[in-house]
């Protein structure tokens, strides 16, 4: 049977490091990464099994940093032994030795993308350990589709205070919530991709947007999509193009990343005090939305959350379930309302839209009555989504 005799974090080169025999060790004496000949090879942990007939059968975890990384694997067996895994993003300095003890270099490769796993299988005797491997998740990437590419910016979870209780309309709301960590995009969806993915504009049936010109300019954000137009088309087509699983952001997502993640400053807006240096509105926006990034990033390096365009979230609007602490909370199970955030070009400051704390909320359809839905038969019917875009979360 197996087990696990110690898991510990070790600087490499210490004394206490554990040295195996060099005369029970396997591998490449001429290889940098060799056990034999591992001063230039930092580890940052060291596993140490024992194989033998009394142990108990357990599992064990590596973890490693998203750059290149490595870990000092020690095998002490009363038999031979093999190593295998199907992991080729990890190198080993031996997969095999005779009884005694060997100590192998675990290489993980640099991670670019999202966080990733395996499982090292060492057997001997007829008995197998696994080891979990984990692996960090780079702090962004960059994809590309038909040489569009965007960004995704890691926010780490954490526990925060969502919701304000001084913003106008707003009744007492703030709580406590709990995110796992997700990436988020790092601008609003923009013309260039959507219509990369969907093969057209959403403009021109809108009879809003006659005479707003640059409307459509490939790096401004995309606007006038509905909710369904988004969780219905552009989701699934964009998945199934890239193969990872983006979705709108819940609203706790959207407020957390807005606020900078765990790298808050608690500003009003997203990445400053002064509206003016972070977000486009009613009153330095000419009426037109503009190309993204060109305002000054948050704290997590994302951009115009607090203006250009409004954004949709996956969320039902509903009152917050204030009372009890809340985990990963996707808002009510049904409602007429999606929840809207963030301040657009046409944003009046008095409205407070712009503070990443303030919410409202707009039909997933974007169509109704012009007037508030009065039943009166002269009422016409009206496009509200002009100015609503939206950006992606990739959970991990």
């Amino acid at each position: 049977m197996v087990t696990v005799i110690g898991f510990l974090l070790v600087a490499c080169g210490s004394e206490d490091d554990p040295k195996p025999d060099k005369n029970e060790q396997s591998g490449n004496p001429d290889d940098p990464n060799d056990p034999d000949d591992n001063n230039g090879t930092e580890v940052s942990d060291t596993l140490s099994i024992i194989l033998d007939g009394n142990a108990s059968s357990t599992t064990a975890e590596l973890s490693f940093k998203s750059p290149k990384d490595a870990a000092l694997l020690i095998v002490k067996s009363d038999h031979s032994w093999s190593l295998t895994s199907q992991a080729d993003w990890l190198d080993f300095s031996a997969t095999s030795a005779n009884a005694g003890t060997t100590g192998i270099i675990v290489g993980a490769r640099e991670n670019e993308m999202i966080p990733r796993d395996d499982k090292i299988t060492i057997s001997s005797n007829g008995k197998s350990h696994s080891v979990s491997v984990k692996q960090h998740g780079a702090s962004e990437f960059t994809i590309s589709i038909n040489e569009i590419s965007f960004k995704m910016i890691l926010v780490e979870g954490a526990t925060y205070s969502m919701g304000s209780d001084e913003l106008l309309d707003n009744d007492p709301v703030v709580h406590q919530v709990t995110l796992d960590s997700f990436y988020i995009s790092e601008t609003e969806i923009t013309n260039e991709l959507w219509e990369t993915i969907m093969g057209a504009l959403p403009y021109d049936d809108l009879d809003d947007l006659a005479g707003m010109s640059g409307y459509d300019l490939p790096r401004k954000p995309v606007s006038a999509v509905t909710w369904y137009d988004i969780t219905d088309f552009f989701l699934p087509e964009i998945n199934d193009r890239t193969g990872f699983h983006f979705s709108l952001p819940t609203e706790a997502q959207w407020e957390f990343a807005a606020m900078g993640g765990k790298l808050s400053e608690n500003y009003d807006y997203a990445g400053s005090n002064d509206l003016d240096k972070v977000a486009w509105h009613e009153f330095n926006s000419d009426g037109q939305k503009h190309h993204v990034k060109q305002k000054l990033p948050n704290e997590l390096g994302i951009y115009d959350m607090s203006g250009n365009v409004s954004e949709w979230c996956f969320d039902w609007l509903g009152p917050y379930d204030w009372q009890s602490e809340q985990t990963n909370p996707t808002g009510p199970e049904s409602g007429t309302e999606k929840v809207v955030r963030g301040g657009n070009y046409n944003t009046m400051l008095f409205q407070s839209w712009c503070n990443v704390k303030a919410r409202t909320g707009q039909i997933p359809g974007c169509y109704n009555g012009c007037w508030g839905n009065t039943g009166g038969p002269e009422e016409p019917v009206c496009f509200f989504c002009k100015a609503i875009g939206f950006r992606m979360v990739l959970e991990i």
